[in-house]
C-alpha cells in the first residue's frame, strides 16, 4: 500500500467515515455530510468511489482518481491539516515480563549472562512526513515518510507493522519513566537529511525524464529549421540566378534564426526543475521497552552492558558497552 493510499484511509477513519476495499487500489467510501461540505462536494451523496489506479477508471468511470494535483486530494490535505500537524499516541499490549529473557539474550548475543537487571522505560519514535514538490513545466508532489528511533537516531522502518499489531491509546497505561533521547534538533536534522536524499532521487529521475524529452524535442526543432533554411537557401539561389532582389530572403532567414532561438529557449526552460521540501506533519509514538543492565561472560572477560529489549521485535538495541 502506498503512503498516499494509507493516508487517505487513515483520513477517512479520522473524520468518522467508513470505507470498503472493492478491488486492489479501489475503495468505496462513506463520509458524513459535514465533511462533504468541508471538502466542497456539494453535489455528491455520502458515497464516493476512490481509485488509486488509473486503469480502474475504464471499469469505474465515476471513480475519483486520487493523485497529486487532483482538486479533491488538495481539499483532503487542507482538511487534514486543520486537525493539527503534530500528534502523540501510546502503544500498549506488550509483554514486559518475557519468559526466560536471560536465555533469549544468551542465544541472541552468544554470551553467558551473569547478572541481569531490568526496568520498563517509555521509548519514543518520531514519524515525520515531508512534502516534496517538483516544479518544471508542470508540478508534481509526493510524500516522503521518515521514521526515527528517538533514543538511537536510527531509522525505524519496522514501526508501521508494529502499529498494526498493537493497541494505540491517547494516554499511557502505566507512567513509566522516559528513556534518554536525542535532542529534537539533532533528530530533525537527521530526518531532513534522509528526506532530502529521497527527494533528490525523485528529482534526478524527473530531471532525466525532462532532459530526455527535451533532447528529442530539441533535435526535432533543429531538424525542422534546418529544412526551412535549406529550402529558403534554394529559393534564394534561384532568385540570384534570375537576377531578382534577394533582400526578402535575407530577412526571412533572419526571422527563421530568431524564431529558432525562441523555440530552443522554450525547450531549455523546460529542462529547469525546482525542488521544494517541507515538513508538514509529525507523529510521536511512545512504546514501553525494557532497559537492561547486563554483566556477561565473553570469552575470558566479563563486561557490563546497557541495552534495550524491544518486546515488539524481540530484539536487543545496544546502548553502551564498558569493561568491568
Amino acid at each position: 500500500m502506498s503512503p498516499l493510499e494509507s493516508f487517505i484511509l487513515d483520513y477517512l477513519d479520522r473524520v468518522g467515515g467508513a470505507w470498503e476495499r472493492l478491488e486492489p487500489q479501489l475503495y468505496q467510501a462513506l463520509l458524513p455530510q459535514v465533511v462533504l461540505k468541508r471538502l466542497k462536494l456539494f453535489s455528491v451523496d455520502e458515497e464516493l468511489l476512490l481509485s488509486f489506479d488509473p486503469e480502474a477508471l475504464a471499469d469505474y468511470p465515476k471513480a475519483e482518481l486520487i493523485v497529486f494535483g487532483n482538486p479533491l486530494l488538495d481539499q483532503i490535505l487542507a482538511d487534514a491539516k486543520s486537525y493539527g500537524q503534530s500528534a502523540e499516541i501510546y502503544l500498549s499490549g506488550f509483554d514486559l515480563h518475557p519468559y526466560k529473557l536471560e536465555a533469549m539474550i544468551e542465544k541472541i548475543m552468544g554470551v553467558r549472562v551473569l547478572e541481569l537487571k531490568q526496568r520498563p522505560l517509555m521509548c519514543r519514535y518520531a514519524w515525520f512526513w515531508f512534502e516534496v514538490s517538483l516544479t518544471s513545466d508542470e508540478k508534481e508532489q509526493d510524500l516522503i515518510p521518515v521514521i526515527l528511533d528517538m533514543q538511537l537516531g536510527d531509522k525505524a522502518n519496522h514501526l508501521p507493522e508494529v502499529l498494526e499489531r498493537f493497541h494505540q491509546l491517547d494516554e499511557p497505561v502505566y507512567p513509566y519513566p522516559d528513556a534518554p533521547m536525542l535532542h529534537l534538533t539533532e533528530l530533525y536534522e537527521r530526518a531532513r537529511q534522509l528526506a532530502s536524499g529521497s527527494a533528490m532521487q525523485l528529482a534526478r529521475r524527473r530531471k532525466e525524464e525532462l532532459d530526455l524529452r527535451a533532447d528529442h524535442e530539441e533535435l526535432r526543432i533543429k531538424s525542422y529549421f534546418e529544412d526551412l533554411h535549406e529550402e529558403l537557401s534554394l529559393r534564394q539561389g534561384k532568385a540570384v540566378q534570375k537576377g531578382e532582389d534577394i533582400a526578402k530572403y535575407e530577412q526571412q532567414a533572419l526571422q527563421l534564426v530568431l524564431e529558432e532561438k525562441v523555440r530552443l529557449q522554450d525547450i531549455a526552460d523546460k529542462r529547469r526543475l525546482e525542488l521544494n521540501l517541507k515538513l508538514i506533519n509529525v507523529l510521536w509514538i511512545v512504546q514501553p521497552k525494557l532497559a537492561l543492565r547486563l554483566r556477561i561472560q565473553e570469552a575470558k572477560q566479563q563486561r557490563e552492558l546497557e541495552a534495550l529489549w524491544d518486546p515488539a521485535t524481540r530484539k536487543i538495541d545496544m546502548q553502551t558497552r564498558q569493561t568491568a
